[in-house]
């Protein structure tokens, strides 16, 4: 099942924007249950389905973008939809925090353990920050759903969904 699929990246300076189609019962899902209005949506999650998730990552993220971006897509698609959202996304429905999710990421998909590698003295910076980013990828994907909109500030700016 192909919940999640890899579009594009863009760079914008230090920040890279990663494009993802997302299925269109995920989509539809989420735009029916966001706190966002259609408009604070639309930066994230367009009319076409496709999620921008910003990252800022600096020069460092090259070298891993494809691991990061295959990861993300293995885990997405392993199930169905349903599963997912119940069991990636979310613990049954219910938000999942960061932490969460990093450890998921740990026990069920056998990323690097951040806290394990810096305690062994074998810090391996790419698994570290492949596992990082994926994890992130998850969490700014259930922030659609769980996350209140960001004021913007007088300047127009916003700041980065949960990053």
């Amino acid at each position: 099942m192909e919940n999640v699929k890899f579009v594009r990246i863009e760079e914008m300076g230090e920040m890279i924007h990663v494009f993802f189609k997302i299925c269109d019962n995920l989509a539809d899902f989420f735009r029916t249950y966001t706190s966002f209005s259609e408009n604070e949506l639309n930066r994230y999650l367009d009319k076409d389905n496709t999620f921008r998730y910003i990252i800022h990552a600096g020069e460092d993220f090259k070298s891993i973008q494809q691991s990061v971006v295959d990861t993300i897509e293995k885990i997405s698609n392993e199930r169905d939809d349903a599963y997912f959202y119940n069991h990636v996304l979310t613990n049954n429905g219910r938000h999942k925090s960061p932490p969460e999710v990093h450890d998921l990421m740990r026990t069920e998909y056998g990323l690097a353990d951040i806290d394990e590698v810096e305690i062994d003295g074998n810090e391996d910076r790419e698994d570290i920050n492949i596992e990082w980013w994926t994890a992130h990828f998850f969490t700014a994907l259930a922030g659609l759903l769980f996350d209140e909109p960001i004021e913007e500030f007088e300047d127009g700016d916003r700041s980065v969904l949960n990053l």
